[in-house]
């Protein structure tokens, strides 16, 4: 097909495209509104240590990912849990809450997952406190260079991350008009009738000289009951003719 197919395949079905993408943007929409909002906190824990030597990068990877292990354990969130009055078992909190390790940054950042943006606020800063007071424990077993100390960031109220309504609107849009081309195609190419005389010029590859209007041929049929009306007394006046008597 040509460019000049593509475009008149668009212009022709331009209200089934339309339809289809609005009718998945509606529906993204919709299914956006009916999810339950979830809000996420953030806190950033930096971590100060006090060796020098070569061996600091290896070091700060393996002590930032044991700090972690302090607090990431069912048992430790079931306490921070009870402690803020959640109604969430230690396992059920450990999906909602995420410690990840940046060596090269030399932080811990907390990330809590809630319904609501204090109860994630909330979380949040529980974790970091639990996890200062565990370091706070190591270091008194620790030797002077393989101390560190945390600088904490408290956290602040939860932003809304999950359902992304404008993102998903957009998103269900674009899907929509693109099944919405492939509609209008698959249906462009299930019609094989040929409607106008481009289409005979295009695809039959002949030249319109003419083309019989479309009342042409009701105006021929209502024509034809007057003709044989006319006929029929023609007929009966010469029969009548060939009947009269001779004087």
């Amino acid at each position: 097909m040509r460019l000049q197919d593509y475009l008149h395949v668009i212009r022709k079905r331009w209200w089934l495209i339309l339809l289809v993408m609005v009718s998945a943007a509606g529906s993204a929409y919709g299914i956006s509104k009916t999810q339950t909002p979830i809000y996420r906190s953030r806190a950033n824990v930096g971590v100060v240590i006090s060796r020098l030597d070569s061996g600091v990068n290896s070091f700060a990877d393996k002590l930032l990912n044991s700090y972690i292990n302090l607090v990431y354990e069912p048992n430790k969130l079931q306490v921070i849990s009870n402690q803020l009055g959640l109604d969430l078992a230690g396992t059920a909190l450990m999906e909602d809450v995420r410690l990840q390790p940046q060596p090269d940054q030399m932080r811990i950042v907390v990330e809590v997952d809630a319904v609501d943006p204090g109860m994630s606020r909330d979380i949040a800063n529980a974790v970091t406190n639990l996890l200062n007071a565990r370091v706070v424990e190591v270091n008194r077993l620790s030797t002077g260079q393989d101390r560190a100390f945390l600088d904490i960031t408290t956290a602040s109220e939860g932003s809304q991350t999950r359902p992304r309504t404008r993102v998903n609107t957009l998103a269900g849009a674009l899907l929509g008009a693109v099944v919405g081309l492939l509609l209008a195609f698959m249906l462009e190419f299930m019609d094989d009738t040929l409607k106008t005389s481009t289409d005979v010029e295009r695809f039959a590859g002949l030249t319109t000289i003419g083309a019989i209007p479309s009342g042409g041929s009701q105006q021929a049929s209502r024509a034809r009951p007057r003709l044989a009306a006319a006929s029929g007394l023609l007929a009966s006046a010469s029969g009548q003719d060939r009947r009269r008597p001779r004087s």
